[in-house]
C-alpha cells in the first residue's frame, strides 16, 4: 500500500504515515511561502518519509496520537419501519458486521482500509437515496451498541462496504486542518458528501481519497 500521504492546510504542510498510523507536521510561520510543486516533487520522488524530512526542516512528530481517532458525530436521517421484527432483526445483523469492521480496523489498521476494499457488486439499484439513508440509520444505531460514543473512520469504512454489497459507487475521504491538528473520515456518493456537513472540502484539506 502507499506508505504515506500528504497535503497543505493554510500553508501548513501535513503528512501522514499508514504503516505507523502517525501524522507528521511543518507549521508555516508566514515568513516563508510553501513551494507546493516542491512538496509534490518530494514526496514523488522519495519514498520514505524519514528521508523527506531530510529535506524538510522544522519537522514535529506526535505519534502518540494517531490518525484513527474518534471526530464528530455525522448527522443522520431518521427512519421509522412498521416491522419491528424485522427492523430488530437488521439491527442485530449490521451490528455484527459493523463489528467486524471495527475490529479488522484496530488489527489491521491502514492495510484494511486501503488493500482489503470491498467489491462492488453487480446490481440494479432502485432507489439509491433511500438505502443510502436505510444504512446511515442502521450504522448509526448498530454502533451504539458496541460503543459509547461515534468513530467516524469505522464507520464511513462499514457504509462505503455496505453499500458497495448494494452496487453504489462510494469513495472514502479523509480530510485534515491544522493548529491542532485535526483528521475527520466520511463518505461521498457522486461527489455529495452523505453522511456529514456537505461542505466539509471546504472546511478541510483532503488528504486521501479511497474510492470503488
Amino acid at each position: 500500500m502507499n506508505e504515506i500521504a500528504a497535503c497543505i492546510y493554510n500553508s501548513d504542510i501535513i503528512i501522514l504515515d499508514f504503516n505507523s498510523d502517525e501524522f507528521y507536521l511543518i507549521e508555516n510561520n508566514g515568513d516563508e511561502i510553501v513551494d507546493k510543486d516542491m512538496i509534490k516533487e518530494s514526496i514523488t520522488l522519495l519514498g520514505e518519509y524519514k528521508m523527506i524530512f531530510l529535506n524538510l526542516t522544522d519537522a514535529g512528530q506526535m505519534p502518540k496520537q494517531h490518525i484513527l481517532e474518534e471526530r464528530w458525530s455525522p448527522k443522520v436521517p431518521s427512519l421509522k419501519s412498521k416491522n419491528g421484527f424485522l427492523l430488530f432483526f437488521k439491527l442485530i445483523w449490521y451490528g455484527f458486521k459493523l463489528k467486524r469492521i471495527s475490529n479488522r480496523i484496530i488489527k489491521d489498521k491502514w492495510d484494511f482500509i486501503l488493500n482489503k476494499k470491498p467489491k462492488l457488486k453487480n446490481k440494479i439499484t432502485h432507489d439509491k437515496h433511500l438505502i443510502i439513508s436505510a444504512y446511515l440509520w442502521l450504522i448509526r444505531k448498530t454502533f451504539y451498541l458496541n460503543n459509547s460514543k461515534t468513530d467516524c473512520i469505522i464507520t464511513s469504512v462499514a457504509l462505503q462496504h455496505f453499500l458497495a454489497h448494494r452496487g453504489i459507487s462510494s469513495v472514502l475521504v479523509l480530510g485534515v486542518k491544522t493548529r491542532p491538528f485535526f483528521a475527520h473520515a466520511w463518505v461521498e456518493v457522486e461527489g455529495v458528501v452523505i453522511n456529514d456537513d456537505i461542505n466539509l472540502r471546504k472546511l478541510l484539506s483532503v488528504i486521501l481519497e479511497v474510492g470503488l
